[in-house]
């Protein structure tokens, strides 16, 4: 006789165990699938309700949708459907794989000059109210576009109101890499001189860029990588 569905041979109930942030979860197989459908289904209805919007960050979907979940437990669910593919992740946004954004003439217009001005300013671009000075619109206005071209994966999204361009994102992945590669041990200082901006930006960018570490490490390959204290170490996976 076979089981039945989400039980063992045995007849007992299929569990999931999640470790997370130092944390344990326990979940029954169902429960977890409940939480990732509910967590797709206010996608879901964000997307018809914002169509513009790229997408929501990952603290307010769970607001939306389990705000009494810990949030180590919702990270590992939206961790899962990203890794599932159910839901994309575009820097700090999530969204359904099938979410299109629409653009206007001017939206267009708008964001080749704030793509440009982003890339002219390689690893210190302006800020989200010196762009909208410069490309005259208003500054909500070009926080919208800088969105869209955040899910078109054109730029990547540093902290509010900054602004990375793809290419200065992957220039700088290759410097980490350089870095590690010569000194075994990554630190904020030499980051800083070689890209020649200051400690705070370079804090800014180490510390929040998720698109630079995720390359970073991908381009490190046979390497393994922790961080603490401003520095990262790496040793080969062979050792």
């Amino acid at each position: 006789m076979r089981p039945c569905p989400g039980t063992d041979r045995a007849g007992r109930r299929r569990r999931r165990i999640v470790d997370a942030a130092g944390e344990r979860f326990v979940f029954l197989e169902s429960q977890w699938s409940a939480l990732g459908e509910r967590a797709v289904g206010a996608l879901r209805i964000f997307h018809a309700q914002q169509p513009d919007e790229p997408g929501i960050d990952r603290g307010r979907l769970r607001r939306m949708t389990l705000p009494t979940l810990a949030d180590a437990a919702w990270r590992a669910v939206i961790d899962d459907l990203v890794q599932r593919q159910a839901v994309q992740r575009s820097g700090h946004w999530l969204h359904l794989p099938d979410h299109r954004i629409t653009w206007d003439e001017r939206e267009l217009e708008l964001a080749q000059k704030l793509r440009s001005a982003i890339a002219a300013g390689r690893f210190d671009p302006p800020w989200v109210r010196d762009l909208a000075h410069t490309v005259r619109a208003p500054d909500d206005e070009v926080r919208a576009v800088l969105r869209k071209c955040v899910v078109q994966g054109g730029l990547y999204q540093i902290v509010r109101d900054l602004y990375y361009h793809r290419d200065c994102v992957r220039e700088l992945a290759r410097i980490v890499k350089g870095l590690v590669d010569e000194h075994g041990v990554m630190e904020a200082a030499r980051f800083r001189d070689a890209i020649g901006v200051g400690r705070k930006r370079t804090i800014q960018i180490w510390s929040s860029s998720t698109a630079l570490a995720i390359l970073a490490v991908r381009a490190m390959r046979g390497y393994c990588v922790s961080t603490a204290a401003g520095k990262t170490r790496t040793r080969s996976l062979s050792d």
